[in-house]
């Protein structure tokens, strides 16, 4: 079963408030609708100082000289607004939440970091999953709105030479950093964009860790071991993001 599927079957399970099997919610999760109104004050605030097309000349002509003096009018902001972030962590933690959203892939550079992390699911603004060592999971990143999400499948898109817009709604593209995006906007996407990040980890499963994850059980594992010993031909299949490639690596 593809991610896609998955989460589609873990909407369709929270909507009747049962936990979906292998679906589980983040530990860190929860209602951050607080921050994103922080989040959202703190943008229209740096707008008032700075605006979107003197930054993207400021960006496109020295990104490091834009990322300090943004931080600098993110600072002036907080100043102005003390109610944003009370304490001086808050106000890094914001403005860097800021920054990400400028510079890098917002709401979801977290779950980039993460290495264990393999897949990322965007299914509209404020219904993001990510699936970490075999399990899936919903994530409590947020974006403010539709316009956030379609902003960065547009910055994402855009250094790579990709368009997507009403006469090519679906684009599939590869990130310098090996990721791959699959990205789908309206009329093709009825709820909104949509984007999955394929990421491959660094470290390749074991068919040991297979097991452990639950992928299947010890008997599979001691026929798939016999049968590569044993030079017989196997074919691996699936939909999207089901474990074809992870699989054949940890065979």
């Amino acid at each position: 079963m593809s991610l896609l599927e998955r989460v589609s079957n873990a909407q369709q399970t929270y909507s009747t408030h049962d936990a979906p099997r292998h679906t589980e919610t983040h530990p860190n999760a929860r209602t951050n609708d607080a921050a994103l109104e922080r989040f959202e004050e703190l943008r229209s605030g740096v707008g008032s100082h700075l605006s979107s097309s003197d930054m993207g000349a400021l960006i496109t002509r020295n990104p490091l000289q834009a990322r300090n003096e943004i931080t600098q009018v993110c600072k002036r902001v907080c100043e102005e607004r003390p109610w944003l972030a009370p304490t001086n962590r808050e106000r890094d933690i914001l403005i860097n939440r800021y920054l990400d959203s400028v510079f890098g892939l917002g709401p979801l550079e977290e779950l980039l970091a993460d290495e264990r992390i393999t897949e990322i699911m965007v299914n509209g603004p404020r219904s993001v999953y990510f699936e970490r060592d075999g399990r899936l999971y919903r994530s409590e990143q947020r974006f403010a709105d539709e316009d956030q999400l379609r902003a960065l499948v547009d910055r994402v898109l855009g250094p790579l030479g990709r368009r997507i817009d009403e006469s090519s709604p679906m684009v599939n593209a590869r990130l310098p950093q090996g990721h791959r995006v699959h990205a789908v906007i309206p009329p093709l996407a009825l709820d909104g964009p949509v984007m999955t990040v394929r990421k491959f980890a660094k470290r390749v499963m074991t068919l040991d860790d297979m097991v452990a994850t639950g992928s299947f059980d010890e008997a599979m594992r001691t026929f798939l071991v016999w049968a590569v010993r044993a030079r017989k031909s196997i074919a691996v299949s699936g939909g999207t993001g089901s474990g074809k490639t992870t699989l054949l690596n940890a065979l």
